[in-house]
């Protein structure tokens, strides 16, 4: 599960003359990790915005598993530059949150159970009370990767996420993110205009 096909992917904002992205073709077979590596203004946003579902192509076809893709959807998790966690909810409620919106089936006590259990795996052990504003930036974007990874979503998708944090926990954050992706074998898509970024990922 996880494979991410893109057929021809063509977009145009309203208003432009010119494509933002033409003719793009790629496979990402299911648990691989893939950068999209480029200037700013390129169109890596553009692109991922499509992955997640926020944007549709002007033409083409955007497949999971086979199936085309119309909208968001579960099975992606979408982790940005700035937070976007909730923040008037601690961290253990913002990961507890994502999980609500993709499995409602399970009881409120298994729910807290997976949410500290990605505390644990992201190192806020300890933490689980505090409100972002409490949090450093480098906490609350491994906040906002536990969210993602706990929806049990097959596929991350990550748009430049350590842009806003200092040298030292953006080190921490991508070895993180290498560790996660080898422990979870889900499918990675990364955003980066950082070339030893996309080599050391």
């Amino acid at each position: 599960m996880g494979k991410i096909e893109l057929q021809n992917i063509c977009f145009q904002y309203a208003g432009n003359s010119s494509m933002t992205l033409e003719n793009i073709n790629l496979s990402v077979n299911a648990g691989e990790f893939v950068c999209v590596l480029g200037t700013s203004g390129c169109g890596k946003s553009t692109l991922l915005s499509i992955l997640c579902g926020l944007q549709r192509p002007s033409s083409g076809k955007f497949l999971i598993d086979g199936k085309e893709i119309t909208g968001p959807g579960p099975e992606r998790g979408v982790v940005f530059q700035h937070y976007s966690l909730f923040p008037w909810l601690t961290a253990k409620e913002n990961i507890i949150f994502g999980i609500k919106q993709v499995r409602k089936d399970l009881p409120k006590k298994e729910i807290e159970n997976i949410a500290q259990a990605y505390m644990a795996k992201v190192g806020l052990e300890g933490f689980e009370s505090n409100k972002p504003a409490q949090l450093s930036g480098g906490q609350q974007q491994r906040v906002a990767i536990a969210r993602a990874l706990a929806m049990s979503a097959e596929i991350l998708l990550l748009d430049e996420p350590f842009g806003a944090v200092d040298t030292k926990n953006r080190r921490t954050l991508q070895k993180l993110v290498c560790d996660l992706h080898e422990s979870e074998k889900k499918t990675f898509i990364f955003v980066t205009h950082d070339v030893e970024e996309a080599i050391l990922l």
